[in-house]
């Protein structure tokens, strides 16, 4: 859990920092260190690892939303783009928005996991089947 909530957080700084970049490598980041973590036998499996990327990646968007929209109007922008797209709801486009930190953080989480070898079968050996 500590781990997802520092990969939430780096999602938002690096995000504000440096761009979307910093949802895949939070992504990769928290992969390694969770299936590192966890050590041979207990590691979750990289889909497993990709839903906990998926989630940090949402979740530090979802900061980033509510904290820009402390300052800017982010529901006008969210309408003015759901009516340009055919009259799609506020909360719908917010989702969208949401959406792509996610894919980006799940699916990096997950690679990194399966690229790297860390995903251990049940027996605890590192699977040697790539």
């Amino acid at each position: 859990m500590t781990a997802l909530l520092a990969a939430a957080a780096a999602v938002a700084a690096g995000t504000q920092l440096f761009g979307w970049v910093a949802a895949p490598l939070a992504g990769v980041a928290l992969g390694l260190v969770e299936a590192k973590r966890r050590g041979p036998g207990s590691a979750p499996s990289a889909m497993v690892l990709s839903a906990r990327g998926a989630v940090a990646g949402a979740a530090g968007w979802a900061v980033l939303l509510l904290w820009r929209g402390l300052e800017a109007p982010v529901w006008d922008v969210a309408g003015l783009i759901g009516s340009v797209a055919g009259g799609l709801p506020k909360s719908l486009v917010v989702a969208f928005a949401l959406t792509l930190p996610a894919l980006l953080a799940g699916t990096a989480a997950g690679a990194a996991v399966a690229v790297s070898g860390l995903v251990f079968d049940a027996a605890g050996s590192r699977r040697r089947d790539r």
